[in-house]
């Protein structure tokens, strides 16, 4: 039997019982924010190693297993890849360690290299354990939630955290149904392995035909399942489940306040 889930782990949920599943969507949407701003903002190293040691640690209490977050890093590999490059030929700070006449190394470029994948590592480790540990219908609670003072200014949070939703939800599917299609083709004798690089760039260009057909098909039907359940109507809409402050939600607060404290200092 051919397993057809995708490499790709961002926008999957992982149904576990843990300690940070059982966290409040919106606290942890917040925690993810503030993560987010650790890692664009601030510029101490040290900073870096707490929250990618704590995001290690938040993988192991998920009990989302470390194989995963391996996995949600691995597609981006070539965007890490060109990010180092791009750092090693262009910083131009302390001395000169290889100089090969058209190219030179200085001493900030493997440091700046370091600083840049922590970065990455920080934001997009932090998005799968988010995902991975929170169910699409909990992320658009949370968002809704989270934004909801932005209602006071009329802007329509409900309709924002469903679109991202959707968005996040139909990552997986879309990389799923590539699968479909290089499967269903490699079961007509069809094997893309086999193929030149620049006949895989081809191939893959070949893909989007149907790729963007079956988006098509599920996006109409989606639309019209919403349409037939009053999305969109203007009507103010109820909620089935209520979310209320557990002890998960204090402890993992305060574990973060601290956290984001000694960030600070150290910045």
């Amino acid at each position: 039997m051919v397993r057809l889930m995708s490499k790709l782990i961002i926008g999957r949920f992982l149904e576990v019982d843990s300690f940070f599943h059982r966290v409040t969507p919106t606290i942890k949407l917040a925690i993810f924010l503030l993560i987010s701003i650790v890692a664009i903002v601030f510029q101490s190293l040290a900073s870096y190693i707490l929250i990618a040691i704590f995001l290690i640690v938040g993988v192991s209490v998920s009990k989302i297993g470390f194989k995963n977050l391996i996995l949600t890093i691995k597609p981006l590999m070539i965007i890490f890849l060109w990010t180092l490059i791009f750092q090693i030929i262009f910083s131009r700070d302390g001395d000169i360690l290889i100089n090969l006449y058209v190219l030179k190394i200085y001493s900030s470029a493997f440091y700046n290299s370091f600083f840049v994948f922590l970065r990455m590592f920080i934001l997009i480790g932090a998005a799968g354990v988010l995902t991975l540990s929170t169910s699409p219908l909990e992320l658009t609670h949370g968002l809704e939630d989270l934004f909801k003072p932005l209602k006071y200014l009329k802007i329509p949070v409900e309709t924002f955290a469903l679109v991202i939703s959707i968005a996040l939800r139909f990552i997986p599917q879309f990389f799923d149904e590539i699968e479909r299609i290089k499967i269903a083709q490699i079961s007509k004798g069809y094997d893309v392995e086999d193929l030149t690089f620049f006949k895989k760039i081809n191939y893959y260009g070949i893909l989007l035909i149907p790729l963007l057909l079956s988006s098509v098909n599920r996006s109409e039907t989606l639309a019209n399942a919403m349409g037939m359940r009053g999305y969109g109507s203007g009507e103010k809409k109820t909620r089935f489940r209520r979310y209320s402050m557990k002890k998960e939600d204090y402890i993992l607060i305060i574990i973060f306040i601290f956290l984001f404290t000694i960030c600070s200092l150290l910045n």
